[in-house]
Parts: structure tokens; C-alpha cells; sequence
């Protein structure tokens, strides 16, 4: 699978961060501070694809953006991408560089789970949009998991500047 990015020149420093399924809590979508995206600058000539990034599944989850966060030594903007395979990516926004990457365990085969008749889907590990805590820079990631014919839910808690489990997780 791979991941595409479209972005308006110049480069995406400043912007709000989007550490939530549909930019806040109320579930609104809206980014009432937008700055960069205007009607007229929006046009084919200043706006499409900047890069291009494989992941190892299909993506469910809204990804999810920080910027200036410090991964690896540097101070980056970083795209969240969770897949139906269990894992978890930090993406450079800019450039679109791997960051870091983690899977949780063995997804679910969705015919195990009735949905069979799901077109191109044949995993169901990660589903819903992970969520950031920017203050402790924390995610927390649900994955299912599939062990010994057993399927299960389990809560990840995620450092988003090394992708390592926090709190003695899950």
C-alpha cells in the first residue's frame, strides 16, 4: 500500500497539529486557524502530490500531524499513519522519510470476524484514529490482535518521538 501526501507551497511549518480523529473533539473537522489554504491558491499549479511512502497495509485511521516535534535529533513535522496490519509509522511531512515504525502483533483475518464481503480488506488490526496527549507526547493506539484463536483489543500508549510503549504497555 502506498501513501500519498498533497500539500500547498511552501513548506507545512506552523500549521496546527491534528492529534485527534477529525481535528478536535467535538468532531467538527474544521481548522478554524488555517493560514496557508486559500481559493486562490489552491489551483493545479500550486497544489498536489509531494511524496510518496509504503506502508504494510491499508489505512483505516485519519493520520494524524504534529509539528515541530523533535524525532531522531532534529526538529521534523511528522505525519501519524496507523494500518489494518497492526502498525504504526512516523512520516516525515516534508520530505517523506520513515521515522520509525512499529506493529503491534498478528492482525485478524476479517472473514474470522464476519467481514468477509469487505472488498480488498482481509485484516482488521488497527480501525480507529489513534490519539495524541501533545503535553506528555503520547499516543494511544487500539490494535486487534489475533493469538492462539484467540482475537483481542489492546491499548498501546506510544512515545511519538520513538515509537516505544510507554507504561509498562499494553
Amino acid at each position: 500500500v502506498v501513501l500519498a501526501f498533497a500539500v500547498v507551497l511552501p513548506s507545512a511549518f506552523g500549521q496546527i497539529n491534528v492529534l485527534t480523529n477529525k481535528m478536535d473533539n467535538a468532531r467538527t473537522g474544521q481548522n478554524t486557524a488555517e493560514t496557508l489554504l486559500t481559493i486562490s491558491n489552491v489551483t493545479p499549479n500550486r497544489f498536489g502530490k509531494q511524496f510518496a511512502t509504503s506502508v504494510d497495509g491499508y489505512i483505516q485511521a485519519q493520520p494524524l500531524y504534529m509539528s515541530a516535534l523533535t524525532v531522531n535529533g532534529a526538529t521534523r513535522n511528522v505525519v501519524f499513519v496507523a494500518t489494518l496490519h497492526n502498525s504504526v509509522y512516523a512520516i516525515d511531512a516534508d520530505t517523506g522519510a520513515q521515522l520509525w515504525q512499529v506493529n503491534f502483533g498478528a492482525s485478524v483475518p476479517s472473514a474470522t470476524e464476519g467481514c468477509s464481503g469487505v472488498t480488498g480488506f482481509n485484516e482488521i488490526g488497527i480501525l480507529s484514529t489513534p490519539v495524541i496527549d501533545a503535553v506528555t507526547k503520547t499516543m494511544y493506539v487500539t490494535a486487534k490482535t489475533y493469538a492462539g484463536g484467540v482475537a483481542a483489543y489492546s491499548l498501546h500508549a506510544i512515545d511519538v518521538t520513538t515509537g516505544q510503549e510507554k507504561f509498562g504497555g499494553p
